[in-house]
């Protein structure tokens, strides 16, 4: 029960932390309104959302790897590409958080990338496939 419990925690968290940082660096990426209110819109959607949501993310994840390493890190082999995608994720999370921060005060950036969102999605898709069919 209380892996189970764990899981569905660590899947809700990650639905708002890659959403929000999803939405976070889109709006870093809108032209429409000068760079200085983006950054400071993207800093609050991080704020109030990625970030609570990542490290509920984070703690449920270690939570339940932690209840049977036997298994997630010896017999089956998926958990090892999945964590590699999470870390990935970590990064891009403080790169989004780094250019809202930038720009919500003023300094000159340049635009976040399609790649970055791109990375997001495919990262946390991977993510997730591996997650539901544990294909090694």
């Amino acid at each position: 029960m209380l892996s189970q419990l764990l899981v569905a925690i660590h899947v809700a968290a990650d639905l708002f932390w890659v959403g929000a940082l999803t939405a976070a660096a889109l709006i870093l990426r809108v032209e429409a309104v000068g760079p200085a209110a983006r950054g400071k819109i993207a800093l609050v959607v991080y704020r109030r959302i990625a970030n609570p949501a990542f490290v509920v993310a984070v703690l449920t994840g270690l939570a339940r790897l932690s209840l049977d390493l036997e298994y997630y890190l010896r017999v089956t082999h998926w958990m090892h590409l999945k964590l590699a995608l999470a870390v990935a994720l970590i990064a891009l999370h403080h790169v989004v958080a780094s250019k809202a921060r930038r720009m919500s005060a003023g300094t000159p950036q340049l635009s976040l990338g399609r790649a970055t969102v791109a990375a997001i999605a495919l990262s946390a898709l991977g993510a997730a496939v591996l997650a539901v069919l544990k294909p090694f």
